[in-house]
């Protein structure tokens, strides 16, 4: 009888009463739910609580798994791995790795075997009440309760009226200590929410509460519109009212819980009796207004959500800041632990297999509502086959991604669900513009294949002849202006035929021209030009810019620069820099110096140039944009990220009142600034611009597809920082088909992009062995490129190649990866630029877990924190550096410090990821770990060191 517990329990215990179960050093209050270790209250997830509760009122016996998983998880088919995490999670709490405390019994269970004292506490009487219809209300003279609105686990609902005021409120009684705890919690929470959001947050406003004397009640104003399932029966049943007025409800719930979202709190029990319609305008009749969007129906219809009994806080630390009591929670069961005490309809599969709530269980539920209310039925379950009743392809969509069974692939966010219903009626319209460019742009494909097959010398021949001749009659035309100028004319003209006929092919002389290559011929050409340049400037200037241009063409930078700066040079010489050849051989020259790193030397001469294109065309002239955008994109790469964002904004802005507005104009424009808009961290601002920019491309026919398939590549960055996943790889997937197509050769540079990304996108879903062979492709491929060996452009692959090693725990190889990367990035960009900066601080990581924190500290300190300070307050960077001078400062032991900066990074990934994301997770860890005493710290699972 050695292993035998020695418990004193009570023969039975009665409904009043509850007990708590006393053993080593904790103590578990069943009245409170509550487990205290050390007279401490520590958290623990909902699951492992009631095992360890299922195990105290079986002590001493051997409980078998079947037994254990029929008892806490009724009516579930589960595997073992289930409860073999909850004993691990209560061994880690209970500090039982001995097995002191539960002793597994191998094939069979569990048995508990501490020795056990127990206590029976009588629990507080909830008065017992039978209210009648008339009846007054505790303490509330003159309100009279109407009727009975209905009873369940969170109590019993009354309507009441003012004898006087005629004014009516909802009471809700608690009927036992369970449904008294749901209303503490519901007036927490709606304080907190008030408090935290104001108006913003749509949940019925709790006026008063009695918590102290049974029958204990709260006063919650009355939605005469009753819940969102009352209405609908109320206007004949929910498929007789109008789509668009369903979605428009669907739309604001999304937004109502995108709210108390937004400041980490979880519903956890949404579904249509718990949605209340507020101030209705009349409905449209069946039939009106089916094909709009829900932004078109009724603007007047006011959605609440209603019954926060079963929420939560995912930061209660966040209720003590605000000088909110915590009535109604407890420490030990936490926040987001998993709750199956809703309607198992709405559940998430998660939360059905024990896992904890988080805010993606409530956007299944979202999810779940959607389906119901375009279908036009609240019985209605997401059966397999489901799609086949709904007809738009984009809600189906939408419905899928929020109702996803894979935690990992659903929907991120509400307020992305919203966005999506809001915009539905643009998002249809985009899509039909998709196709018919896709139908234009493979029209337009076919044509230029037809054109690639054309013989080689023919094209560089026409090429120049072309340009000969468009120089010779532009400038027969000007010479009209004037004798003296018409003279001067001719004899370029002739200087122009001279140098197409002499010495453009006189490289024939010497191999026939059948064989020449077009590179031969434009070598040629250029090596002599140069004696022709006196007699001809603005002709040698065209025609220098031509060859720039053909050199760019076959991916030949360094050949283009040099034709380039000596088209701008013979323009400005000329007194043409005002001309439409000029100002396009900037906007080709800034390309080019892009690419090859050296546009710092030229920015000056460039806001020459557009200086004189402003002052002789004006600045809101098509080409004097064009340059200036591209100087503004210059700026965005040189660093200067916001002023790079207001000059892109401005252009967008100017180019809208042009008096015909350049679609593919203002597309490109808005790209370069969604892009800039990422950089800056403005995620959602940067996703709005993006989706804007590739509907005005789309919609342009004069658009690249490379420039549409460009803007669905960074649209696709935008959304891998937001985690919305299956939109990027949707995004990503588009860019391909647009691209490949365009691609010469198997190692172009064209889709280096889409790669770079992709590779983003699996790192962060976690799948590092894919990442990792992409990127080293990608950078293999980009080293082939002759000019990518005189300026490597490969630092930010390379840098995000070392994050991957780092993360499979090969860190010799991510701190070689990531010293190349700055080594790079140093030399391309300088050391003050922003992504040097980020570079810096992954290399001080990296080296902090191979090395240590003296090491890494040296390697921080390059860090050049004024550059931070231009990116604007909060940036990720920031955030970044915050947290590895924590880290650095917990591993030498100054923990003050480290705390302080850890609360730093954490309120900024808040910011600017929102709190479900995993920076904000890891931010809330680190933290956690720090905050507490050495001695107490115990290893996550799978926490990354």
């Amino acid at each position: 009888m050695a292993n035998k517990a020695h418990t004193d329990v009570p023969s039975g215990t009665a409904a009043n009463e509850s007990r708590r179960w006393i053993f080593g050093r904790a103590v578990v209050d069943e009245r409170t739910l509550e487990l205290l270790v050390d007279g401490t209250e520590v958290e623990i997830e909902r699951k492992p609580f009631e095992v360890l509760r299922f195990l105290l009122q079986h002590a001493g016996e051997v409980v078998t798994k079947e037994e254990l998983l029929s008892g806490v998880w009724p009516g579930r088919f589960l595997s073992d791995t289930v409860l073999a995490k909850a004993i691990g999670r209560l061994r880690e709490v209970l500090d039982d790795t001995d097995q002191s405390i539960i002793r597994t019994v191998h094939g069979y269970g569990y048995r508990f075997v501490a020795p056990l004292r127990i206590e029976v506490q009588h629990a507080h009487e909830t008065a017992h009440f039978d209210f009648k219809e008339g009846d007054h209300p505790p303490e509330r003279p003159l309100w009279s309760l109407v009727r009975r609105l209905g009873s369940g686990g969170h109590g019993e609902a009354w309507l009441g009226r003012h004898d006087k005021t005629r004014e009516q409120r909802v009471f809700k009684f608690a009927i036992d200590e369970r449904s008294l705890a749901a209303l503490k919690r519901e007036v927490t929470l709606f304080r907190f929410l008030n408090d935290s959001i104001g108006e913003r947050a749509r949940i019925v406003p709790v006026m008063d509460w009695n918590l102290e004397q049974p029958p204990c009640f709260i006063e919650s104003e009355y939605i005469a519109g009753g819940s969102l399932v009352e209405w609908a029966e109320h206007n004949g049943g929910l498929a007789g009212i109008p789509l668009a007025t369903r979605l428009n409800i669907a739309t604001q719930i999304a937004e109502a819980v995108a709210a108390v979202h937004s400041v980490g709190v979880l519903h956890k029990d949404l579904k249509p009796s718990n949605v209340l319609i507020s101030a209705v305008s009349p409905l449209p009749q069946a039939g009106e207004g089916q094909g709009e969007g829900a932004r078109s129906a009724d603007t007047k219809l006011r959605v609440l959500l209603a019954d926060f009994g079963s929420g939560g806080v995912l930061n209660p630390r966040r209720l003590e800041e605000l000088g909110i009591t915590r009535m109604g929670f407890t420490r030990t069961v936490a926040a987001n632990t998993a709750s199956t005490g809703g309607t198992p309809l709405y559940l998430a599969p998660e939360l059905l297999a024990g896992q904890p709530s988080t805010i993606k269980a409530d956007i299944y539920a979202l999810g779940v509502m959607l389906y119901q209310l375009v279908v036009g039925e609240f019985r209605k379950v997401m059966s397999p086959g489901w799609e086949h009743e709904v007809d738009d392809e984009l809600l189906r969509a939408d419905i899928a991604q929020a109702a996803e069974g894979d935690v990992t692939r659903r929907m991120g966010s509400a307020a992305e669900l919203a966005q999506r219903l809001r915009t539905l009626g643009e998002r249809r319209a985009h899509l039909q513009a998709e196709r018919s460019a896709q139908a234009r742009l493979e029209r337009a494909r076919l044509a230029e294949v037809k054109q690639r097959a054309r013989r080689a010398w023919m094209l560089a021949a026409g090429l120049v002849l072309a340009i000969g001749a468009g120089v010779s009659t532009a400038l027969y035309l000007d010479a009209r202006k004037s004798r003296d100028e018409a003279v001067k004319a001719a004899a370029a003209s002739q200087a122009v035929a001279d140098f197409l006929s002499k010495d453009m092919f006189a490289v024939v002389s010497t191999k026939p021209l059948r064989d020449l290559t077009v590179q031969e011929l434009l070598e040629a050409a250029s090596k002599n030009l140069a004696a022709r340049e006196p007699d001809m400037p603005e002709a040698a200037a065209q025609i220098h810019a031509a060859l720039g241009d053909a050199f760019w063409k076959m991916e030949r930078p360094e050949a283009a620069e040099a034709q380039l700066d000596a088209a701008l040079d013979w323009y400005l010489k000329s007194g043409a820099a005002a001309s439409d050849s000029a100002l396009a051989a900037a906007v080709q020259l800034a390309t080019v110096k892009l690419a090859l790193g050296s546009l710092g030397v030229s920015l000056q001469q460039l806001e020459q140039v557009l200086a004189e294109g402003s002052k002789h065309r004006g600045p809101d002239d098509g080409r004097v944009m064009t340059l200036a955008q591209q100087i503004a994109w210059a700026r965005f790469h040189l660093g200067d990220w916001r002023r790079a964002e207001s000059d892109l904004a401005d252009l967008v802005e100017r180019a809208q009142h042009a008096t015909v507005p350049d679609k593919a104009f203002i597309g490109t424009t808005q790209m370069q600034r969604g892009y800039v808009l990422v950089s800056l961290g403005q995620f959602g601002a940067a996703t709005a611009a993006l989706r804007d920019a590739i509907g005005r491309l789309l919609a342009a026919p004069d658009a690249s597809p490379l420039a549409v398939g460009g803007a669905y590549v960074l649209l696709a960055s935008a959304l891998i920082e937001q985690e919305a996943f299956a939109d990027a790889d949707a995004a990503l997937k588009k860019a391909e088909d647009l691209m490949r197509p365009w691609v010469v050769g198997s190692n172009s540079v064209i889709l280096a992009s889409v790669h770079w990304f992709r590779a983003r996108l699996w790192s962060r879903q976690g799948r590092y062995a894919q990442a990792i062979a992409l990127r080293e492709q990608t950078i293999a491929s980009l080293e082939s490129q002759d000019w990518i060996r005189t300026v490597d452009h490969t630092y930010e692959v390379r840098a995000d190649l070392a994050f991957d090693y780092r993360d499979t725990r090969r860190l010799d190889e991510a701190e070689s990866a990531m010293r190349k990367a700055l080594d790079s990035s140093q030399a391309v960009l300088g050391a003050t630029h922003p992504t040097t900066q980020r570079i810096r601080i992954g290399l001080a990581d990296i080296v902090r877990r191979a090395d240590g924190a003296e090491p890494a500290s040296k390697i921080l300190a390059g860090v050049d924190i004024d550059a931070l300070a231009r990116l604007g307050p909060d940036h990720p960077l920031s955030g970044e550096l915050a947290r590895e001078q924590g880290l650095i400062a917990s591993a030498q032991g100054r923990l003050g410090e480290a705390r302080a900066r850890l609360e730093t990074a954490q309120r900024i990934f808040r910011t600017r990821y929102g709190g479900e994301h995993a920076y904000t997770h890891r931010a809330a860890a680190e933290l956690a770990q720090v905050a507490v005493p050495e001695s107490a710290k115990t290893p996550q699972a799978g926490a990354t060191p």
